[in-house]
């Protein structure tokens, strides 16, 4: 009996290393915790506008904080913050080279309290401020219209 604890106990160890490839750690979560962490993301996509707490949706949907960052960023490959600050600068970027908002109204519309801020977080994931990013684009239809 001993000997077959001791052969179970080395197959898990040998289960646990196969599990990890190049120093990344696979997880697995159940399905009604994908579930969750996606319905999550959708709302918070659907109300960019406003402030909400990560850890009151996670709440309403039944999942620890953690547990709900883990399954999103194995999900979407980044933390719930970083994720929705990209997505908002890309649908800003889209905005400022396809419309004729003004950038305070991008920033309001996105959720952001003043224009300084929203240019901050533009200019962290662009490079450039977004009047320098809509500068550009009129710069590159110049060159073409000629």
């Amino acid at each position: 009996m001993g000997y077959f604890r001791i052969k179970a106990i080395e197959l898990l160890y040998h289960m646990d290393q196969l599990t990890q490839v190049n120093g990344c750690d696979f997880k697995y979560f159940d399905k009604g915790q994908i579930q969750a962490a996606k319905a999550i993301r959708d709302y918070l996509i659907q109300h960019l506008d406003e402030k909400i707490s990560l850890e009151h949706l996670a709440k309403e949907a039944h999942l620890s904080l953690t547990v709900f960052h883990k399954v999103f960023s194995h999900i979407y490959g980044d933390t719930p913050y970083a994720y929705l600050k990209k997505y908002k600068m890309n649908l800003a970027a889209d905005i400022l080279l396809n419309e004729n908002k003004k950038i305070g109204d991008i920033a309001l519309e996105l959720g952001y309290s003043n224009a300084s801020k929203f240019a901050k977080a533009f200019q962290s994931v662009y490079g450039v401020l977004p009047k320098d990013y809509r500068k550009k684009k009129w710069k590159k239809w110049a060159i073409f219209s000629l």
